[in-house]
């Protein structure tokens, strides 16, 4: 019954090849969809089951399936190449960063660089995917409706979860697998990793995803969508009963995954929403809540004393933060140390897997740590236009063009926390989606600049 996920999970490859075939580059979504959230289930499904021999071509489906849709893109693409801002920050990104594969820097060999560099640039391919796509072959709200759909399936495992009181990563060779091939032994109340409970031993569910926190993340994704969508011209909400199901999902996923990082995102977006659509009643009733918090604080500062509850506020008694806090001080301590980098791999999953990261819970830290304060400024850079862009556009388009616009911004507003606490783009469903969506935009902004220009251009002839 569990050779379900590794099965579905190779549907999905071969069906975005086939549809590749095809010349249907859109393909590639039906495999990031419905492949990456099963990703790490499907591995220790085979490794317990005895295919351990096939794992590698499951990992390598990826890099396969990216590479291949980039280079039909690429190769249909008819239009002349006018470069944005973003694309010149992320390609300078990557070269400066490539230059680290070559500076004697690090204690790495050059095979453990290259791993490295890939975790760092390789979500970039999924811009370039979206940024040089043909627009008539794409159609967004179908894909909107898929990932509403692994959103809805996600929620009927995690209520399985529930009232079994089990993760399921116990009965799919989750441990077992990170042992073997990861060297981590199980860790915590049941048997997994640490990262599957909360410090007072709350159990943190991820249901098929690869852990509570990108599980949690997922939500980040669904909810702006669903704001994109359902938000007319007018800054009015048609939502359907598809819509409400899936809302309802959102939040028993927020609920049950326990993630504060992504619970607190999660308001963001809701907030930043009500602003950008001018919904006043939204916005005084958060307002209203935030009053109502604020006035908590003043009656505990006023029964504790302000250095008491400075104190309590401070006390380091939960194990998360205190990871957090520690990992900061040594990255940070790391940049002033060494402000060119410490090389490739002496930060992120390459130094986790050997035992000796430095800085791993943010990363902007984790980037700077390996390729110095440049690489940094440059990662920031690329995150703040990712945001200003989409912005600047969100009141001159209309149709899909201002339902991804919505929900790109939404997306990468409240991606800056988790951005803060983990390495977010390890979450290749969510990295990989957001960025081509993303790329999307960017190719859509770009059209509305060249059709302005040409129209311009024949007015004055």
């Amino acid at each position: 019954m569990m050779l379900i996920f590794p099965i579905l999970y190779t549907l999905s490859f071969v069906f975005s090849l086939i549809a590749l075939s095809k010349k249907e580059p859109s393909g590639i979504l039906i495999y990031i969809i419905f492949g990456l959230p099963i990703y790490t289930t499907s591995l220790t499904i085979c490794f317990i089951s005895g295919y351990k021999n096939i794992i590698p071509f499951l990992q390598s489906f990826k890099e396969i399936i990216v590479i291949l849709t980039l280079i039909i893109v690429l190769y249909n693409f008819k239009r002349k190449i006018k470069l944005l801002l973003l694309d010149k920050l992320i390609i300078g990104f990557i070269i400066f960063s490539l230059l680290y594969l070559l500076l004697p820097l690090g204690s790495y060999s050059f095979n453990e660089k290259i791993l490295a560099e890939k975790s760092l640039v390789f979500f970039y391919l999924l811009y370039f995917t979206g940024r040089f796509f043909d627009l008539k072959k794409i159609y967004l709200t179908k894909y909107f409706y898929y990932i509403f759909l692994v959103s809805l399936l996600s929620t009927s495992v995690l209520l399985f979860e529930i009232i079994n009181n089990t993760h399921l990563q116990t009965k799919t060779g989750y441990a077992l697998f990170n042992e073997y091939y990861y060297g981590s032994k199980p860790e915590g109340s049941y048997g997994l990793s640490w990262t599957f409970e909360r410090t007072n031993g709350l159990k943190r569910f991820a249901s098929f995803f690869s852990n509570p926190l990108e599980y949690a993340a997922s939500t980040l994704i669904v909810l702006p969508l669903m704001f994109g969508l359902y938000t007319t011209h007018k800054n009015k909400i048609r939502i359907n009963k598809l819509g409400l199901m899936v809302l309802a999902a959102t939040i028993i996923t927020i609920i049950f995954s326990v993630s504060r990082a992504s619970f607190i995102s999660y308001l963001i977006i809701i907030y930043t929403y009500a602003i950008i659509t001018k919904k006043k009643l939204l916005l005084h009733i958060i307002h209203a809540a935030l009053l109502l918090f604020a006035f908590y604080l003043i009656v505990q500062i006023n029964n504790k004393g302000i250095a008491q509850f400075i104190i309590d506020s401070i006390n380091l008694k939960d194990s998360s933060t205190v990871a957090h806090i520690t990992e900061w001080i040594d990255g940070i301590n790391a940049l002033i140390t060494h402000p060119m980098g410490m090389g490739l791999g002496e930060s992120g999953r390459v130094a986790n897997a050997m035992g000796a990261n430095i800085g791993g819970e943010n990363q902007f830290i984790i980037i700077g740590v390996q390729i110095g304060i440049v690489g940094l400024f440059m990662n920031l850079l690329i995150y703040a236009v990712a945001i200003s862009t989409p912005y600047s556009w969100i009141f001159k388009l209309q149709g899909r063009e201002r339902k991804l616009c919505i929900a790109v911004l939404l997306m990468k507003i409240s991606f800056f926390i988790p951005l803060m606490t983990s390495y977010f783009e390890s979450y290749t469903y969510i990295s990989y989606i957001s960025w081509f969506f993303t790329g999307l935009l960017i190719n859509m902004i770009d059209r509305k600049i060249q059709t302005k220009k040409s129209i311009m251009h024949a007015a004055k002839n």
